[in-house]
C-alpha cells in the first residue's frame, strides 16, 4: 500500500517536483528532501460477525526544509504543509485518489518537530 501512496503524491500532488524523489521509511540529511513513514496504530477500526473488519492506515508525510532563525523561511515552511493538507483535500473532493480502497486524509496539520544538527527542519503530517 505504501508503494500506492507514494505514486499517489509522485502523480497527482503538485507542490513539489521533488516528489520525485520521495524515500519510504527513510529521510534523507539534505534540506527538502521527503519520506512517507507508516505509523504504527491498531488497524481495525470495527470487527463484523462475518469476520470481515473496517481497517485503517496511518502514515506520515514528512520533509526535511531550510530552517534558521528567518520568520519568513520558517512561514514558507509552514505554508507548504498548509497547501499540501489542502490540496489532498481538493484532490479527495474531485475523485483523485491513492489506488486504495479509501481516500487519504490529512489528519493533523504540518508542524516542525525539531531542529537537528543536520542542515534543517523535520517536519510532518500525519494522514489517514
Amino acid at each position: 500500500m505504501i508503494e500506492k501512496i507514494r505514486d499517489y503524491f509522485k502523480e497527482h500532488v503538485t507542490l513539489a517536483e521533488e516528489f520525485d524523489n520521495i524515500l519510504v521509511d527513510f529521510l534523507g540529511d539534505e534540506a527538502t528532501t521527503y519520506t512517507i513513514e507508516p505509523v504504527p496504530v491498531e488497524p481495525i477500526l470495527k470487527q463484523y460477525v462475518d469476520g470481515g473488519s473496517l481497517r485503517h492506515y496511518v502514515f506520515q508525510f514528512g520533509s526535511r526544509e531550510f530552517y534558521d532563525n528567518s520568520v519568513a523561511q520558517n512561514i514558507e515552511n509552514l505554508e507548504f504543509y498548509e497547501r499540501f493538507q489542502e490540496e489532498i483535500e481538493t484532490n479527495n473532493k474531485n475523485g483523485v485518489w491513492p489506488d486504495i480502497p479509501t481516500p487519504a486524509q490529512a489528519s493533523s496539520p504540518g508542524v516542525m518537530l525539531s531542529q537537528e544538527k543536520l542542515p534543517g527542519a523535520v517536519g510532518r503530517v500525519s494522514t489517514e
